[in-house]
């Protein structure tokens, strides 16, 4: 039962800190991209670019999701 009660919180704790952390990562996103592109410091595309390989070797990076996590199923 302890377990089980435990299992239960941290799930809800996973979720509560998802839930919380989510929209403070889109603002902090918006902000980044706006100071990056603000000065010109670098295109557009290239920003871009820079942002989808990130964020493709984070997913592959992630435990649960990427292309690993596929391999099994």
């Amino acid at each position: 039962m302890r377990d089980t009660h435990q299992t239960l919180m941290a799930q809800r704790w996973h979720w509560f800190i998802t839930i919380v952390l989510t929209p403070i990562a889109f603002a902090a996103n918006s902000i980044f991209c706006r100071l990056a592109l603000r000065d010109s410091l670098i295109y557009p595309e290239s920003f871009t670019a820079i942002r989808l390989l990130g964020g493709w070797i984070f997913s592959c990076c992630t435990p649960d999701s990427g292309p690993a996590a596929n391999r099994g199923r």
